[in-house]
């Protein structure tokens, strides 16, 4: 057995679908990290703004967080920590 697409170990056909595997692992940690942080959170804010008050202008980044955090001080009961 000899490269080609044989699946061997050391065949490019595996390397290429681990290497797929390692890239699409990669990406799905780095969602799972952006959410549980709280990245996309403006994001989505911008898209729900648009989707149920469509022409309200949305509040610039630093103005959303200052206002969330704000509101997590006054409601410290609503998070885990």
């Amino acid at each position: 057995m000899s490269g080609g697409s044989s699946g061997s170990v050391g065949s490019p056909v595996w390397a290429g679908g681990a290497m797929r595997r390692a890239v699409r692992a990669a990406r799905a940690v780095r969602w799972y990290a952006a959410s549980v942080l709280g990245e996309r959170d403006y994001e989505r804010y911008v898209a729900h703004l648009a989707r149920t008050h469509p022409g309200e202008v949305p509040v610039p980044v630093a103005q959303y967080w200052r206002e969330r955090h704000a509101a997590a001080d006054r409601q410290p009961g609503a998070r885990c920590c």
